[in-house]
C-alpha cells in the first residue's frame, strides 16, 4: 500500500507540474489570441483607412482636374473683361457726348435718335 501511495504521490505531484504547464500554455495561447485579435483589428482599420484615402486622392484628382478647366475658363474671363475695360472708357465718353448734345433737344426727339 506504502508503494501504491508513493505511485500515487508521484503520478498525482506530475499531474500537478504537466497542470501548471498547462495552464502556462492555456495563458499563453490566450495572450497570443488577444494580440492576433487586435492584430485583425489593427488590419480592418488599416484596409478602411486605405479605402478611405484612396477615395479622397480620386476626389482631389477629380476636383483638380475640375479646377484646371475652371482656370482656362477664368483666363478667358479675365481677358474679355480686360478688353471691355479697355473699351468703356470711350463708351463713357460717347455717352457722355450724346448726353450732352441730346440734352436742349425735347424727349420725343432724343428717344427718336437714340432709337
Amino acid at each position: 500500500m506504502a508503494e501504491m501511495s508513493e505511485k500515487l504521490d508521484v503520478a498525482n505531484k506530475e499531474l500537478a507540474g504537466k497542470q501548471g504547464e498547462l495552464d502556462e500554455v492555456r495563458n499563453n495561447l490566450a495572450k497570443l489570441q488577444k494580440e492576433c485579435d487586435e492584430t485583425l483589428e489593427k488590419k480592418e482599420q488599416l484596409i478602411k483607412d486605405m479605402e478611405l484615402t484612396e477615395k479622397r486622392v480620386e476626389n482631389a484628382h477629380k476636383l483638380t482636374a475640375l479646377l484646371g478647366d475652371e482656370g482656362v475658363r477664368w483666363k478667358d474671363q479675365v481677358e474679355k473683361l480686360n478688353i471691355e475695360v479697355d473699351k468703356l472708357i470711350g463708351d463713357v465718353f460717347v455717352s457722355a457726348s450724346l448726353i450732352s448734345y441730346l440734352g436742349p433737344f425735347t424727349g420725343a426727339y432724343r428717344a427718336e435718335c437714340v432709337s
